[in-house]
């Protein structure tokens, strides 16, 4: 089960602007409570995606471009 306070400073600043990767990292890397800080971090990357709560894609010259892979495709990181 992943702590809501775990990803909550991440969704409240993504209100304004994107975020990036490396502070979700930092925050699977912080509240890893003696696990792979990797398997937490795949973790919670599934969660807030198959809840829809973020959004992985690129910043181009034309504007945000969302991926349009599914999260079941992300297992094989």
């Amino acid at each position: 089960m992943i702590d809501r306070n775990v990803f909550a400073d991440v969704l409240m600043e993504g209100m304004d602007d994107w975020v990036p990767i490396d502070q979700l990292i930092w925050a699977a890397r912080e509240e890893a409570k003696g696990r792979s800080w990797k398997e937490f971090f795949a973790e919670l990357l599934h969660f807030l995606l198959e809840d829809d709560l973020i959004q992985i894609g690129e910043l181009a010259a034309e504007g945000f471009s969302p991926w349009r892979g599914r999260c079941a495709k992300l297992s094989s990181w």
